[in-house]
């Protein structure tokens, strides 16, 4: 199992790729435990990222780096209100929910401190309004009371109450709530345990074939058996506030390349923990950067040298 957190203060990230080499690397830890079969399914909180790429902002200062696509946005001349659906599995209606947006300015008036106000509602409930400034971007939080959310279709909807000229743009939302730990005949599920002890989830297409603690990392052991209706439930250990993934044999294993044979130099014995990779007529030179890695002023790694050509 390879398992690499995505967020944004992570070197891991949807940015980066792996090359996942045989060898003798390190391993995830195994959970202790001895979960029960038999038990009925839990509730757990659950969390959805969503986001759209419909709207690209031309002028630099609208931009992030690289992250210049957005969702929908709002702006003086134009729709001062504009909704977004998403969707959810499942939910325990009498318990809150939380919702935080990410928002982006897109103009500055320089004769305003704030000039852009944004209501927010979720399903026609009101939720608040947030203030940002020019081309400000950030993540707002915002509680959503119990009730509002549906299982099935949902609708977030921003709406721009400035007296000012302004432009906002929604790039994403993630949304935590309650439900029961229910598949619904996939082939995984993650969910975050809302207390210490045994957590069962069912409604898997097959038994569990592992399940991972994602905020550790670390393999939990699992125990799986049918459910009597027709998929299967699995049950873990888990512990207060870590997200758990249980996943079935079948489960996709998402790659953008075909395995490949690896470097030698990754699959040695010996293994590395520095590698520098650099072309021909610098390989001298990144030999010598690898050699001072290697030395105790330089933190004493496993260093490799590969030849990029």
């Amino acid at each position: 199992v390879f398992a690499a957190r995505d967020v944004p203060e992570s070197p891991w990230s949807r940015t980066h790729s792996w090359w996942i080499a045989e060898g003798a690397g390190a391993t995830l830890p195994l959970g202790t435990g001895a979960p029960v079969t038999g038990a009925s399914i839990d509730p757990a909180r659950r969390r959805l990222h969503v986001e759209g790429d419909t709207w690209f902002a031309p002028l630099s200062a609208q931009g992030d780096g690289a992250d210049r696509w957005f969702w929908t946005r709002i702006f003086t001349g134009g729709p001062l209100s504009s909704s977004v659906p998403f969707t959810i599995p499942a939910v325990d209606a009498s318990l809150p929910a939380s919702l935080s947006l990410e928002l982006k300015g897109l103009y500055d008036d320089p004769y305003a401190e704030a000039e852009h106000l944004v209501r927010v509602r979720v399903n026609g409930a009101d939720l608040g309004t947030v203030a940002l400034a020019a081309y400000e971007r950030g993540r707002f939080p915002f509680a959503v009371p119990a009730g509002v959310l549906v299982a099935g279709a949902n609708t977030i909807e921003i709406t721009s109450e400035s007296p000012f000229v302004t432009s906002v743009a929604l790039d994403s939302a993630d949304l935590e709530w309650t439900a029961p730990a229910d598949a619904a005949g996939a082939d995984e599920l993650a969910v975050v345990a809302i207390s210490d002890g045994t957590l069962t989830a069912g409604g898997l297409a097959a038994p569990a074939a592992f399940a991972l603690d994602e905020t550790v990392p670390a393999l939990l052991a699992v125990s799986s058996e049918a459910d009597g209706l027709g998929g299967f439930r699995a049950s873990v250990e888990a512990t207060a506030g870590h997200s758990v993934r249980f996943v079935t044999a079948a489960a996709a294993s998402p790659a953008t390349w075909a395995a490949r044979d690896a470097f030698d130099v990754l699959a040695s014995a010996g293994g590395a923990d520095f590698i520098v990779i650099a072309a021909s007529p610098l390989v001298d030179a990144a030999a010598g950067f690898a050699e001072y890695r290697a030395s105790e002023a330089g933190g004493r790694f496993r260093t490799a040298v590969i030849d990029a050509g």
